[in-house]
């Protein structure tokens, strides 16, 4: 998704791409990263100690003006994610949170577990736009790079990445890395923000991270899912229920006078920060709608997985975690489902969300929220059912 906005106190129109990575471990998506934006996304200790990544990074690339766009500024904004299977839910964070994905796996390993399984979980949250980036290739021969490239085409042909394309490039030797570039910068200044998204919904921004700031006070990042946020909006935060006033927004390095549905920005707010959790969302006050169950359409992976009544799974919505029940509503091919917590959380029509199982060790499904209000009685009459059908 790409959005476009005006930076404070300039005439320029700013245009942007937020991409997520995903891919196995060691496979080089913190490296491509850096050599892109110039930026190491690894700030840990711990993640520079053991050479991968933990927690998620992030990284701006600045597009170069153009002599027939000079007055625009576009930028391509890096989530970029932990790719060992430990750290699969700051993995789920990540992606929950973007509508494009960079899919990268090593030539010389090839695919592997969690390219399967972070390609799941893109497919599952319907992110259909991204690329591939088929790295070290320095360290393959031509037979290798194109025996893989067909594994993969393969591999994408029954998901929403079918159409993909494949970039052979070198974070060593930089091979490849420009006409991977390229497309990225074609593809964003050729995509058109959504309109409908900003115009006709109320502002929510969803916060993957926050911390304080000397002189500043609590800065929060994290993206806007819908509407546009502006400098001296009054905002609810969903964890305290608290009101507060957008008190600054910037995007990199530019101050910003307001922001759009998909874009990523910080916001000052006044919130204490040790009250602020990932997960937790900014809303204009008549959004604020905490449920504990939504009807939804779930998609699990393997066609012959049964639900357990008494297991309790896991649900990432958003950059959300939250411990829930499931419950099949209806036994015909078109399959609706009750997701139930014991815990308040945040959920709106349309959101998409990722099922793991009861230790979290294996992702089995995904899906769509249908309705919030759920009624307390006939959850699965043929009139609410119909309804679900109507709403799908």
């Amino acid at each position: 998704m790409t959005e476009t906005t005006t930076q404070a106190g300039h005439n320029t129109n700013q245009r942007s791409l937020i991409i997520a990575t995903a891919g196995h471990v060691d496979h080089g998506k913190s490296l491509l990263v850096s050599k892109i934006t110039g930026t190491n996304t690894d700030t840990l200790r711990e993640e520079k100690e053991r050479g991968l990544s933990i927690n998620l990074g992030y990284a701006y690339y600045n597009l170069p003006a153009t002599e027939n766009d000079a007055a625009s500024r576009y930028i391509i904004g890096f989530v970029d994610v932990p790719g060992h299977a430990d750290f699969i839910n700051n993995m789920l964070a990540g992606v929950g949170t973007v509508d494009y994905a960079l899919l990268v796996i090593a030539a010389d390993d090839g695919i592997m577990p969690q390219t399967r399984e972070h390609l799941s979980i893109l497919d599952l949250l319907g992110i259909s736009k991204g690329v591939i980036a088929l790295t070290k290739t320095d360290k393959c021969n031509t037979q290798q790079i194109n025996e893989v490239s067909g594994e993969i085409t393969e591999l994408l042909s029954s998901t929403c990445l079918k159409k993909a394309p494949i970039f052979p490039v070198s974070s060593l030797t930089g091979e490849g890395l420009d006409t991977l570039m390229e497309f990225l910068q074609n593809t964003l200044r050729e995509t058109k923000s959504d309109e409908v998204l900003q115009q006709n919904h109320n502002p929510r921004f969803l916060i993957d991270r926050s911390f304080s700031v000397k002189g500043i006070g609590t800065v929060v990042t994290g993206s806007l899912r819908s509407g546009k946020l502006h400098v001296g909006d009054s905002m609810l935060h969903s964890g305290t229920r608290q009101k507060t006033k957008i008190r600054g927004l910037r995007q990199d390095t530019a101050n910003i006078k307001d922001a759009l549905a998909g874009q990523r920005a910080a916001a000052n707010i006044g919130i204490d920060q040790n009250s602020i959790a990932r997960g937790d969302w900014l809303l204009a006050p008549e959004q604020y709608v905490p449920v504990q169950r939504f009807d939804a359409k779930i998609r699990f992976i393997s066609p012959d997985f049964k639900l357990r009544s008494s297991a309790q799974y896991h649900l990432y919505i958003g950059a959300a975690h939250h411990i829930v029940s499931i419950r099949r509503l209806n036994m015909d091919p078109e399959k609706f489902f009750q997701v139930a917590s014991h815990q308040p959380f945040i959920a709106y029509h349309g959101d998409k969300f990722i099922i793991r199982d009861p230790s979290s060790q294996l992702t089995l499904g995904g899906g769509k929220v249908i309705d919030i209000f759920v009624p307390r009685r006939k959850r699965n009459s043929d009139e609410r059912l119909n309804l679900l059908r109507a709403q799908n």
